[in-house]
C-alpha cells in the first residue's frame, strides 16, 4: 500500500523486496524489481532501492538459468555497488556486494580479491571479521572461518547477527563435507545453545552425529529441527531417511 501511494518510498520498496525474497515467489520478485526500478527513476541516490534491485534481480536471475545470470550480472553488480557507495556504513549493502564478488564467476565480474578488500574495509571490526570469515568459506577454509565467527561478540546488529548465524552453520557443514564431523560438533552444540529456536544448528548437529555413526541420536535431532524456525531451508526429511536406512529401517526410510 505504501509503495502504491508513494513509488519512491525507499523503505517501503526495501520491505517489499525482502518480502519477495522470503516468499520465494517469481511473481513477487518481478514486482519488487519493477518497484525498485521505479524508485530509482525518481530517487537515483536511494541506497535501499539500489540494494533492493541488486539482491532481488540477483536471485531472480539465478532461478532463470546461466544465460539470464550472465545478462543480469552487470546490473546486479552496479546496483549493489551504488548502494554501498551511497552508504558505505550500511552493512547489508557491503555484505551483498562481498557475496556478489565472491560468488560470481570471473567472466560475470566476480573477484575474490575485491571481496576480501571490501571485507577488510568494513567500518566496524565485527563486520570486518564476519565478512572476512565469509571469504574464507568461499575459499573452502571452513575451520578458520567457523573459528572466526564463533569468536565474535554474542550481541551483534540484527543483519550481521543473521548472516553470522547462517554462515556459521554453513561453515560447520563444510567441515563435515571434508570429513571433520567430530571437529565441527562442538561448534554446532554451541550454536544450538545460542539459537535454540532455529533449525540450522540442530540440523548441523544431527549431521555431525550421523557422520560419526550415531544415527539414532541424529534422527532425534532431525525431528527437533523439523519443528524449529527455518526448517524449510534444510533437507531434513531426506537426511532422516538416510539415517533410518543406516539403521536397517528401510520401511521408515521410504516415508
Amino acid at each position: 500500500q505504501r509503495v502504491a501511494a508513494l513509488p519512491d518510498d525507499a523503505q517501503a520498496v526495501l520491505g517489499l523486496a525482502l518480502s519477495a525474497l522470503s516468499l520465494d515467489d517469481p511473481a513477487a520478485r518481478k514486482e519488487a524489481i519493477a518497484r525498485a526500478e521505479t524508485c530509482l527513476a525518481r530517487q537515483p541516490k536511494a541506497a535501499p532501492c539500489h540494494y533492493a534491485l541488486g539482491v532481488v534481480l540477483g536471485v531472480q536471475a539465478i532461478t532463470e538459468g546461466l544465460m539470464k545470470m550472465a545478462r543480469s550480472a552487470g546490473t546486479v553488480r552496479d546496483a549493489l555497488t551504488a548502494a554501498h557507495e551511497i552508504d558505505p556504513a550500511w552493512y547489508p549493502a557491503r555484505s551483498a556486494l562481498v557475496e556478489f564478488y565472491a560468488m560470481a564467476p570471473g567472466f560475470m565480474g566476480g573477484s575474490t580479491s575485491k571481496a576480501a578488500e571490501l571485507a577488510r574495509g568494513a567500518p566496524v571490526p565485527e563486520q570486518a571479521g564476519a565478512l572476512q570469515a565469509r571469504v574464507l568459506m568461499l575459499e573452502e577454509k571452513f575451520e578458520p572461518a567457523l573459528r572466526a565467527m564463533l569468536a565474535l561478540p554474542a550481541h551483534l546488529e540484527a543483519a550481521l547477527a543473521m548472516d553470522v548465524r547462517a554462515w556459521a552453520v554453513q561453515a560447520g557443514l563444510g567441515m563435515i563435507s571434508k570429513g571433520q564431523a567430530a571437529q565441527a560438533q562442538p561448534a554446532f552444540e554451541r550454536l544450538q545453545q545460542q539459537h535454540p529456536d532455529r533449525a540450522g544448528p540442530a540440523y548441523g548437529l544431527a549431521r555431525a552425529r550421523a557422520e560419526q555413526g550415531a544415527h539414532e541420536e541424529a534422527i532425534k535431532l532431525y525431528t527437533q529441527a523439523a519443528g524449529l524456525k527455518g526448517a524449510q531451508d534444510w533437507p531434513i526429511a531426506y537426511r532422516t531417511g538416510i539415517a533410518q536406512q543406516q539403521l536397517g529401517r528401510n520401511d521408515a526410510a521410504k516415508l
